[in-house]
């Protein structure tokens, strides 16, 4: 996985400000990493 966004001061919970990271992963990388098969073209 990678990290595709960090969002700083993005929302309030109990009265402070938080940061929110979004992580991704290709569909054919977790294919890979999960032992399935592997799929050509798409996402």
């Amino acid at each position: 996985m990678r990290r595709e966004a960090h969002f700083i001061d993005n929302t309030i919970v109990k009265g402070a400000w938080r940061e929110e990271y979004v992580y991704a992963v290709l569909q054919h990388e977790w294919r890979a990493l999960m032992g399935g098969p592997a799929q050509s073209g798409g996402t």
